[in-house]
């Protein structure tokens, strides 16, 4: 049985006032305000703290790697051919935000444990496709459901309504500015028109009414 990371330590009033000097930049050096680094550094421990407990669980329970995962989400979505499953490697390769050669190393080693299958296209040899073997599918099945309850554990438990819609704007917005191309840009926009006017339309009728 795998052991579990260990707890950690509370910081020390000598270690939380380091912090508080970090804030402050005593060396004058930065064009932002302590506010705005008080806001980064919360958001980037808060995002290092989720990966580093998706890394652990998912290596614990499904033997993947985050990356891994979201590839085996790709061929398990709606990019695939509807009938064979088959996905352009430079598709997967957008849809997990990395370089063909990246993911090619990658599919290699999910090839290896029997998890995906690869092929040249038949209409075009400079393309390869790239499916789930009946084994990946399972693995991708089974990871699917630990990584929406770590979702719940890590996040969705933390946050109501309100905070959930502030989250996606932010990251939106953040995300536009350093990849204004990303593939869920669109996605997440049409999200929040969505919602938007739900809220705008007001609660509907009652049943019964």
């Amino acid at each position: 049985m795998a052991s579990s990371s260990p707890a950690p330590h509370p910081a020390s009033e000598e270690e939380r006032a380091g912090l508080a000097r970090l804030l402050e930049d005593p060396l004058q050096t930065s064009e932002t305000s302590r506010d705005e680094r008080l806001a980064w550094g919360v958001t980037v421990a808060a995002m290092l703290a989720a990966q580093s407990r998706l890394e652990a669980s998912l290596h614990r329970e499904c033997g993947v790697t985050p990356f891994e995962y979201h590839l085996l989400m790709v061929l398990l979505g709606e990019d695939g051919d509807p009938e064979s499953g088959e996905v352009a490697m430079s598709v997967a390769a957008t849809r997990v935000s990395s370089s063909l050669s990246r993911l090619s190393h990658v599919v290699r080693r999910l090839e290896a444990r029997g998890w995906l299958a690869r092929r040249p296209s038949a209409t075009d040899a400079r393309v390869t496709l790239v499916r789930l073997t009946s084994e990946g599918l399972e693995r991708a099945v089974r990871c699917s459901a630990v990584y929406t309850r770590l979702v719940g554990e890590i996040w969705v438990q933390h946050l109501d309504e309100t905070d959930v819609r502030d989250a996606a704007r932010v990251s939106s917005k953040v995300l536009a500015g350093l990849r204004e191309d990303h593939w869920i840009l669109p996605l997440a926009s049409e999200a929040s028109a969505d919602a938007d006017a739900r809220r705008s339309a007001g609660p509907g009728p009652r049943a019964g009414s």
